[in-house]
């Protein structure tokens, strides 16, 4: 399936619609706001959100986020679990999973049915219940695209 997760920035965090190419159902996103990285390209690691580009999305099992998926594009330095030999730079295990705010993701995306705010902070909300239903639709064998680009890119033929 190929995805598009459609992006508006701010300086407090990056939110998103996430939704299949053909439409059918949409999930909202949050991450960090985008972070340079002076060492090379990717962003700054554990700080910024992941760069516009487009991604393979593998099924992704830990203890920690066991049912998630990463993310991999070597050419925008994003990599599954290790960087390559004597590369000091580029992001690892960039996941989609459950969360809410900025604060609970690092360097990841997060999935919620709806956004919102908790306290004065930008949110997603019901992110669990995303979850399941991203499980639902993307399975956990196949892997998957994803195209992450700009809200005013929206109208874009991909």
């Amino acid at each position: 399936m190929k995805l598009i997760l459609f992006r508006t920035y701010s300086p407090a965090a990056t939110l998103g619609r996430l939704r299949p190419d053909d439409g059918g159902w949409e999930l909202q996103t949050i991450e960090r706001p985008w972070i340079e990285n002076p060492d090379g390209p990717g962003g700054m690691i554990r700080h910024s959100c992941v760069p516009e580009g487009r991604y393979i999305v593998r099924p992704h099992d830990s203890s920690r986020f066991p049912g998630t998926y990463v993310l991999e594009n070597a050419d925008l330095c994003v990599y599954c679990y290790t960087r390559p030999d004597n590369q000091t730079w580029g992001r690892t295990a960039i996941l989609i999973h459950a969360g809410n705010t900025v604060r609970d993701v690092v360097g990841c995306i997060a999935v919620g049915m709806l956004d919102g705010a908790l306290g004065n902070q930008p949110a997603v909300l019901h992110s669990r219940v995303a979850m399941r239903l991203l499980r639902e639709k993307l399975g956990r064998e196949e892997t998957h695209e994803l195209e992450i680009r700009a809200d005013f890119d929206e109208d874009r033929e991909t």
